[in-house]
């Protein structure tokens, strides 16, 4: 039988794991009593990273996706991307990176992806919207383990207006300029 349990102690708990044994043919028990604090807090602290990472995830103003490298599917998004793109969380975890690309650009995603390593621009795009709706994107991505499958994850950057003023502002330009002529 296994157990632990914690001890309060004037510098705090201590936290101990205790193993009884009984000897064959005999009532008597052997027990083994080992400090288990450290490997406790290691693990409560382990626990506490990971949650304040979820958050900075969960919460970050951008919108993120994490992606299975093999597949492509989408295995985490953050609430940015729901906001952004109109899905749901379960209806985001259906969806493949691919299908978030517009048909002429599914195959070159396909192709960028498995060259892409560590940190990395990933370039300037064109997603869809659960509406249908069309924007243009920057990605940068990075690679890691989510859930004991090589993934990446990226941060999205809707450049959509900026790239409608840069047009206007060329446009305006070009008929200034005509105007001189």
């Amino acid at each position: 039988v296994t157990f632990e349990y914690d001890l309060p102690m004037p510098n705090g708990s201590q936290h101990f794991e205790a193993r009884l044994t009984q000897l064959p043919g005999s009532t008597q028990l052997i027990a083994v009593v080992r400090d288990i604090t450290r490997q406790y807090k290691d693990h409560q602290a382990l626990g506490d990273s990971e949650l304040r990472y979820r958050y900075l995830f969960e919460r970050n103003p951008a919108p993120m996706l994490v992606y299975e490298l093999g597949g492509l599917r989408l295995l985490a998004v953050n609430e940015a991307f729901m906001r952004h793109y109109g899905y749901s969380h379960d209806e985001a975890l259906a969806l493949k990176l691919t299908d978030l690309y517009p048909d002429e650009e599914k195959l070159s995603i396909v192709d960028l992806v498995p060259s892409l390593a560590g940190l990395a621009y990933v370039g300037e795009w064109h997603h869809l919207k659960k509406d249908g709706s069309q924007i243009t994107i920057e990605a940068r991505s990075h690679d890691l383990q989510y859930e004991g499958c090589a993934a990446r994850v990226a941060v999205i950057t809707d450049i959509t207006e900026r790239k409608q003023v840069e047009l206007a502002l060329r446009d305006s330009e070009m008929r200034y300029r005509s105007l001189l002529e």
